[in-house]
């Protein structure tokens, strides 16, 4: 059986796609931007399967997913909180850092044992 006989491919005019936002229209573009050919229309292939009429059909429902994912808008990235330590840290600031660690290590062998 001749795989290649069955083989479709699909160019679609992204001007003449009706009830696209010029939003919706430059997500679809970026998503779709290793799809596009030399003229900017949409080139989808399809040799999913051993029929003409599926691979039509496959094609067509690969169009039709990246046109869904380019009518919703991206979410609004939020500002994530530091976490508590990070913050108090932050705080603290550089020298608060190293006198803990001098403290971590205990006190300086010199200063053992000496009367003051």
């Amino acid at each position: 059986m001749n795989k290649v006989a069955t083989k479709v491919e699909l160019r679609v005019d992204l001007d003449a796609i009706e009830g696209l936002d010029p939003g919706a229209r430059t997500r679809l573009v970026t998503l779709a931007r290793h799809h596009l050919d030399a003229d900017g229309r949409l080139f989808v292939t399809s040799q999913a399967t051993r029929t003409q009429v599926r691979n039509v059909e496959d094609a067509q429902a690969k169009i039709a997913a990246l046109i869904r994912a380019a009518l919703t808008p991206p979410k609004r990235r939020r500002r994530s909180r530091p976490p508590a330590r990070a913050r108090r840290r932050g705080w603290r600031g550089r020298s608060g850092g190293r006198w803990s660690s001098a403290r971590a290590r205990g006190p300086a062998t010199s200063d053992v044992g000496q009367d003051a």
